[in-house]
């Protein structure tokens, strides 16, 4: 992955693994909403940490703000292309900010 391929808050992303489907129901090829992230030590050593987002699953290119966020690390995800993100952003500012949002 490179530098201009990093998972960010704010983005659509892919999974591409499914480690997750059992756990919380997200599976390789779905696409998620990056709500925010957090540091979280590691098991081993304390003074180490891991970044970890906190996701929201997209369905049928839209948001829904009643579910909750899960939490993934980013070995898991990988940003969509950028006509995908600039497609589901919109859709999620008309959803969200009303017409003239994404008009804007």
């Amino acid at each position: 992955m490179g530098m201009s391929e990093l998972v960010e808050d704010g983005k659509f992303c892919r999974m591409t693994t499914n480690r997750l489907e059992e756990e919380v129901g997200l599976s390789e090829g779905d696409v998620v909403y990056v709500v925010g992230f957090t540091f979280m030590p590691l098991k081993d050593d304390p003074y180490n940490y891991r970044k970890i987002f906190a996701v929201t699953k997209v369905v049928d290119d839209h948001l829904n703000p009643e579910t909750k966020p899960v939490a993934v690390d980013a070995s898991g995800m990988e940003p969509v292309d950028e006509f995908t993100e600039a497609r589901l952003y919109n859709i999620m500012r008309e959803d969200f900010g009303g017409e003239e949002a994404a008009n804007s």
